[in-house]
């Protein structure tokens, strides 16, 4: 499994695709503020270009950070059915579930490579492009993002298993889709008549994250900032993980190549 990894390794960082959505996710930031600060510019009475403003736009949609590893994923594997690689790797006597776990270990690091530049320079270009206090927003963004990670990880396994198993790329998408947002939007509704589908809604990350915490003008409060919420972020990332996990390698067993 250590050659296969290291060999993805090797393909990725030595490819464009990973470079280029991070650079399109640099660049969408860092537009972000430099809009505000312009707009700020051309009218003193602006009340939106502030530190505060920027980061709670990102504070109060930690769930993107999924979207962002699902899109990643996609954009590293998805051709792989076309090109042949996944057959030529098992027709070399890789384990099937070998080459799912070396995925998932290389689009992790890959993907969290990533967010440490994205984020890097969407608070660092906040900071320097936009007014106001900027220790409180910090604070609150990043320890946000330190708590979403296992969720965002568990997002990430799950794109790399749909698209290792299904044959069509739009397949594994609709099922990412499904699971990911689709579902928590579905047991959310149900959730207003019927008690269990709420409890299970509360604890799916792509509701938590964004019903239980709040960002606005005045500031922001993330629930990971309370113990309960932490621990809620962080029991929700581990089953996902594992859950994801065990599917997925269940599904390489299934899989037809």
């Amino acid at each position: 499994m250590m050659n296969y990894m290291k060999s993805e390794w090797y393909r990725i960082t030595h490819s464009r695709e990973i470079y280029v959505i991070t650079a399109i996710l640099c660049g969408v930031t860092f537009l972000l503020n430099a809009v505000l600060a312009l707009v700020a510019r051309a009218d003193k009475n602006f009340p939106y270009a502030t530190v505060n403003f920027s980061l709670n736009m990102l504070i109060g949609s930690m769930p993107m950070l999924f979207v962002a590893g699902g899109v990643i994923v996609w954009r590293l594997f998805a051709d792989e059915n076309e090109i042949g690689t996944l057959k030529n790797a098992i027709a070399y006597g890789i384990p099937r579930h070998h080459i799912f776990m070396a995925k998932c270990v290389v689009s992790i690091a890959v993907s969290l490579l990533s967010l440490v530049m994205v984020a890097a320079l969407y608070a660092g270009s906040a900071c320097l492009l936009l007014e106001g206090p900027a220790e409180e927003p910090l604070k609150q963004l990043f320890s946000g993002i330190g708590a979403s990670l296992l969720c965002a990880f568990s997002a990430v396994i799950l794109a790399v298993g749909l698209l290792q198993y299904c044959s069509k790329q739009s397949s594994a998408f609709g099922w990412w889709v499904i699971i990911i947002i689709g579902v928590p939007a579905a047991l959310a509704f149900a959730g207003m008549k019927y008690e269990i589908a709420a409890r299970i809604s509360a604890w799916l990350p792509w509701n938590f994250l964004r019903l239980e915490t709040v960002a606005n003008m005045s500031g922001s409060r993330g629930m990971w900032t309370t113990p309960e919420g932490l621990m809620k972020c962080l029991i929700a990332g581990i089953a996902g993980i594992v859950i994801f996990t065990f599917a997925g390698i269940t599904m390489c067993k299934k899989q037809e190549v």
